[in-house]
């Protein structure tokens, strides 16, 4: 297919194709295929960028923020070992180590569910596979200024700065990172943090069921493991959306959208909505702060400006 691919098509449509959708590579996928009658999937586009190394631009449009909802699937640490609990495993006992299996992602409230796995690209032991399956998610977080994730800052972001690390990609552009676990475990006493849970009791679908066979399944490059493995991860991927977008509001460190907006007037700094309305004071020992709450996703911001009169500040500290 790769060599039809290079009849079909110029290198200058797949650029064409690729900024005119702002880099999306599903989306310039289906615009080649609209060329030709030979349908071009994502992952073909994407193997062909990869081995050519086609370099495009992408203008970006400073007035929201790129967020990108993710996740990812990894295989467990094949290793001998004499027991079942409680061991301390060398190094010389590691058999293989760790892959990712495959990641899905999305972008904020676009519809269009990302994904890429080893299959695709010759399966499990395939000794080339995973720096591409690797690469393609580089290429999205590259591209993102706010990423979600649950458990991103111990598990996913780590996960994926260590296979940069070893495929030698260095890091991709500065992005911040919201971690939905820390913001259910920082504001809430749940009887569980797993996102499967979190989902549940808001009345959404939850995450799809699996077992551990799964995983051996695609170990072992079953086709039908593999199509419920990124079933699963699509899944999480939208659960997350949900759960993120239900308790962003809570965040109080979440990164400030507002900064990102050309909007002349005040903002919500986490879902960007103009619609604020006045709610109470927030008060320190000699301030006192306008609080601002969002009518779309309910957060509340306080204002810049001390309404407290400097006289008064300097009677306050007299007292």
């Amino acid at each position: 297919m790769a060599g039809k691919f290079r009849q079909l098509f110029q290198t200058t449509e797949i650029i064409s194709a690729l900024e005119l959708e702002d880099g999306n590579i599903s989306e310039a996928a289906k615009r080649l295929s609209d060329l030709t009658d030979v349908r071009v999937s994502a992952e073909l586009l994407r193997y062909w960028i990869k081995t050519e190394n086609i370099e495009y631009k992408v203008a970006y449009k400073n007035t929201m923020p790129r967020i990108l909802i993710f996740d990812i699937e990894t295989s467990p640490i094949l290793a001998y070992t004499w027991g079942l609990w409680n061991q301390n495993i060398c190094l010389d006992a590691i058999v293989d180590d760790w892959k990712l299996l495959c990641w899905s992602a999305k972008w904020l409230d676009d519809s269009q569910v990302m994904y890429d796995n080893l299959m695709i690209f010759g399966g499990f032991n395939d000794k080339t596979a995973e720096e591409y399956v690797v690469m393609s998610l580089w290429e999205l977080l590259d591209k993102a200024d706010i990423v979600v994730a649950h458990n991103a800052k111990r598990f996913d972001v780590k996960k994926m700065n260590a296979k940069f690390l070893q495929y030698d990609l260095g890091q991709p552009n500065y992005y911040k990172v919201v971690d939905t676990l820390q913001i259910a475990k920082g504001n809430f006493a749940l009887t569980s943090n797993k996102l499967d849970f979190l989902a549940r009791i808001r009345g959404f679908e939850g995450k799809h069921k699996t077992e551990f066979s799964l995983w051996t399944g695609c170990m072992n490059d079953n086709a039908e493991s593999w199509d419920k493995m990124q079933k699963y991860c699509n899944q999480d991927v939208t659960e997350l959306e949900k759960v993120y977008k239900d308790i962003r509001a809570w965040d109080s460190s979440h990164p400030s959208v507002g900064m990102y907006s050309d909007a002349d007037n005040v903002v919500c700094n986490v879902c960007g909505h103009s619609g604020l309305c006045e709610g109470g004071f927030y008060y320190t020992g000699l301030s006192k702060f306008q609080v601002f709450q969002c009518d779309k996703c309910g957060h509340q911001q306080r204002d810049r400006e001390n309404l407290v009169s400097k006289s008064k500040e300097r009677m306050v500290n007299v007292r």
